[in-house]
């Protein structure tokens, strides 16, 4: 009986395009979430007795082969938020002269103890180990062509619940068009916060950026959770660690949103360094990662004030690089 009541149960779900779970499936997601939980309890129990004072994050940018927008990156990082958190780097390059240059942006930066860049050796190995050595509570990931357009308050991104919101630093009511899916998009309702600086919305039911809770550009989460669940997916580079932590998706989804009633920063895919996914990215040949080093190593450098204040309709956009020419030595 209940072999033929399976079989019945198989052939609903098939026609609605999808299928049931064997139970091994989802002994992994399982032991993900009692961990998460056996984690929430034990950082709980420190902040009341070891961090009174409240919460702390970092951020964890990841980069490769583009050491001129890793500067802009870090540069408009240190610039836009008021008490900039540790911003570690992971970073692999595929040329000597690639990571030349990214010793000599780690130089230039060497005074500044906020920033610490880290080649990697293998990358999931390495982002848990990062994971697990923080000993801040929150985490918002970025990459290498993100730059802030707008200030940022630490507090604001310590004020909700990790467990109950998902804050976006790339959301904003002026987000009508995903540039990735070529797709116009509708904000969903927004709800006004913090004397109208913030907005809220439901995750879940939202359409494309507007429902993706989890993303690696400018979202915050538990450390702790983030580490658990990452421990139970497969993946190799930034792109398919987003892409695989997505079947935790409906979890994130069930949080409400919070962001800026403005944009605090913006993707700007001028070029393609990575081969896991073929994304949507500028086609200009004088953007290319080749092309972009030779800038960098003549010492030019993006000008990010002059992207301050900008303001795109998408959550990435093909703004031109400002550039100036600086002493780097």
């Amino acid at each position: 009986v209940r072999s033929a009541i399976g079989k019945v149960l198989r052939a609903i779900v098939a026609r609605l395009g999808y299928r049931l779970a064997h139970p091994e499936e989802l002994a992994a997601p399982r032991r993900a979430l009692a961990a998460v939980g056996e984690v929430a309890r034990s950082r709980a129990a420190q902040t009341s007795t070891e961090n009174p004072g409240g919460e702390s994050i970092r951020a964890i940018a990841f980069s490769r082969d583009r050491p001129l927008q890793l500067q802009a990156l870090i540069a408009s990082y240190l610039e836009s938020i008021d008490e900039p958190p540790l911003l570690r780097v992971l970073y692999s390059t595929t040329s000597p002269a690639m990571r030349a240059a990214y010793a000599s942006l780690a130089e230039e930066f060497a005074g500044n103890d906020r920033v610490q860049l880290h080649e990697e050796s293998d990358f999931r190995t390495d982002l848990l180990r990062e994971l697990e050595v923080a000993g801040e509570d929150r985490v918002f990931f970025l990459v290498d062509d993100i730059v802030f357009t707008r200030p940022v308050r630490v507090a604001d991104l310590l004020r909700y619940p990790t467990e109950s919101h998902v804050f976006s630093l790339r959301l904003s009511p002026a987000i009508t068009y995903s540039y990735t899916t070529g797709r116009s998009e509708t904000p969903p309702q927004l709800t006004e916060a913090d004397g109208g600086r913030l907005r809220e919305w439901d995750w879940a039911g939202s359409e494309i950026d507007w429902g993706y809770a989890f993303s690696v550009d400018g979202h915050v989460f538990s450390a702790s959770e983030v580490l658990a669940l990452a421990k139970t997916i497969a993946f190799r580079a930034p792109n398919s660690f987003e892409a695989q932590m997505q079947v935790y998706a409906p979890y994130f989804a069930a949080r409400r949103g919070v962001c800026y009633a403005e944009a605090a920063l913006v993707n700007i895919p001028c070029n393609r360094v990575q081969s896991e996914v073929e994304n949507v990215h500028g086609q200009a040949q004088e953007l290319r990662p080749e092309r972009l080093l030779e800038i960098f190593e003549s010492g030019v450098r993006v000008d990010v004030a002059m992207l301050t204040g900008v303001t795109t309709n998408s959550c990435h956009a093909e703004l031109e690089l400002p550039l100036r020419e600086v002493r780097t030595s």
